[in-house]
């Protein structure tokens, strides 16, 4: 049974990585695409296999999108429905997410926040942290106490609830090259918190950034 690599990206940023079973699909060549228009947005979405590919292409894009600020819950809420599509065509079994870091989503940025300034054991670890960076640039940062945090506090629960509907759960949120909240360096940010959160600037510079976040995904047992 050959297992093939396939890949869906939700609105450009989010990239979903399954193993799919190869004999759903016999053809060298294959195609398919629909457009549907979900609550205002339209979504095209394309399913595609070329002659010399090992894998198999997902995607689902947006168009006409104003300039609102960009909630994650709103754009995995086609997940499911396109996912159905996708498995009347074949057999699939979802294992990794790639999506768009805390910064480019108002909602996950809001939960990175409310989660790591209240964490005990964040701030508790950040005071030693910073401290010691102070004196020795070289000091590494725990990747792993940030992305159990994350994981246990489901900073990215959107993302969640609509694998929960497929009869998927998020196992681990994986992250790579970690910084911090320094709304010097987002202006348009700042403005966008600026009274909606009880928090000041100093407290804001604890705040991990990962901008690199893969999401492990398994079946619900």
């Amino acid at each position: 049974m050959n297992i093939l690599k396939n890949f869906i990206s939700i609105c450009t940023v989010i990239l979903l990585s399954y193993h799919a079973y190869g004999q759903e699909i016999k053809q060298t060549e294959y195609s398919f695409d629909i457009n549907k228009t979900i609550d205002g947005t339209d979504y095209f979405y394309y399913f595609n296999k070329g002659k010399n590919d090992t894998f198999i292409n997902l995607k689902i894009m947006t168009f006409n999108i104003d300039n609102t600020v960009k909630t994650l819950c709103k754009e995995v809420s086609v997940l499911p429905e396109f996912y159905n599509i996708a498995t009347q065509k074949i057999k699939i079994d979802l294992w990794n997410m790639n999506v768009g870091n805390p910064l480019e989503y108002e909602d996950v940025l809001n939960n990175q926040i409310n989660v790591f300034a209240k964490d005990t054991s964040w701030q508790n670890y950040y005071k030693v942290f910073s401290n010691q960076a102070s004196k020795n640039k070289n000091i590494q940062l725990d990747y792993n106490l940030i992305s159990k945090i994350m994981t246990d506090q489901k900073v990215y629960g959107c993302i969640e609830l609509e694998l929960n509907k497929i009869g998927y759960t998020i196992s681990q949120v994986g992250i790579e090259k970690v910084g911090f909240l320094d709304l010097k360096s987002y202006p348009a940010i700042k403005k966008r918190l600026s009274g909606k959160l009880p928090y000041s600037d100093s407290q804001l510079k604890t705040i991990p950034i990962p901008y690199i976040v893969y999401i492990g995904i398994n079946r619900i047992s």
